[in-house]
């Protein structure tokens, strides 16, 4: 979803630079800062330690409940003898599987926000690799934008200087011309 976001901005980039507004009405899709980033990120890993904290919390009653359900069965074991053993294998199995599903939430938890992160990462490489060939783009379009208007430039001043040698050698003869260049400041 983040990769469609950044590659909608940077089509609706692309397309604002290359086009004039007005040409094109295009709707892009909510921007999302890296502040929010930060901040979603940031709630999910409060997230992660409030179930981490209450996972632990469930243990730590299970192992409480364990505990006790272990003296109970100490005091009466004469009379309860195999019934209790059972009880209590039936409850070592039933931890033993809520620890695993546990430990397996635990790292799919990891494993999705592994992905997430890796899903951010290509995200901004993409948008700022769109952002440098925009910015190449851009610099080379001046450029060569720029080069027949420079060249004309160098042909005007060529002209200028064969105009001002023709008037030099023009007022050596005309003594008039040579006192109206001096004012001026050509000669």
């Amino acid at each position: 979803m983040i990769v469609q976001r950044a590659v909608t901005l940077f089509v609706g980039l692309l397309t604002c630079c290359l086009f004039p507004p007005q040409a094109f009405a295009v709707e892009t899709a909510p921007r999302i800062t890296d502040r929010e980033i930060i901040e979603r990120l940031t709630r999910l890993e409060e997230g992660q330690k409030i179930v981490v904290q209450r996972l632990d919390d469930t243990n730590r009653r299970l192992d409480e409940l364990n505990k006790a359900l272990s003296q109970r069965i100490d005091d009466t074991n004469q009379s309860l003898g195999q019934r209790l053993d059972d009880t209590n294998q039936s409850l070592g199995q039933r931890l033993d599987d809520t620890n695993r599903r546990i430990d397996e939430l635990r790292q799919d938890i990891g494993q999705r926000l592994d992905e997430l992160r890796q899903t951010l990462q290509w995200g901004l490489g993409v948008t700022f690799a769109g952002m440098f060939a925009l910015i190449g783009f851009v610099i080379w379009d001046r450029r060569s934008a720029l080069a027949p208007t420079i060249r004309q430039m160098e042909g005007l001043r060529e002209r200028e200087e064969k105009l001002e040698a023709a008037l030099r050698e023009y007022a050596r003869q005309a003594p008039d011309l040579a006192e109206s260049l001096r004012k001026m400041g050509l000669l």
